[in-house]
């Protein structure tokens, strides 16, 4: 019998849709991980281990920085990562 993920897996699979997020708007922008890293102001290497299934947990302030870089909201990125976000531009508008 399946139960819930352990609190680890939780954070693993919140982690991982955020990078999957992340990626998808990079791409959808045209843009590559230093243009988004530059524009950021984080490290192309963080950025590159958020988007690797979340192996980076970024902090509240890597993630304000990568969501206003993209044109979205921390909100909407935070609530795609929680699985209750859609992906519809994520605009949270």
């Amino acid at each position: 019998m399946a139960g819930r993920p352990s609190a680890g897996q939780e954070q693993h699979l919140k982690g991982a849709r955020l990078g999957m997020r992340l990626r998808t708007l990079r791409e959808e922008r045209g843009w590559t991980h230093t243009q988004l890293a530059d524009a950021a102001g984080v490290s192309r290497r963080t950025l590159k281990r958020i988007e690797i299934a979340g192996s980076a947990a970024p902090g509240l302030f890597t993630i304000a920085a990568l969501a206003d870089a993209l044109g979205v909201t921390v909100d909407a990125l935070v609530a795609y990562a929680h699985g209750s976000g859609t992906d519809d531009g994520a605009t949270g508008q």
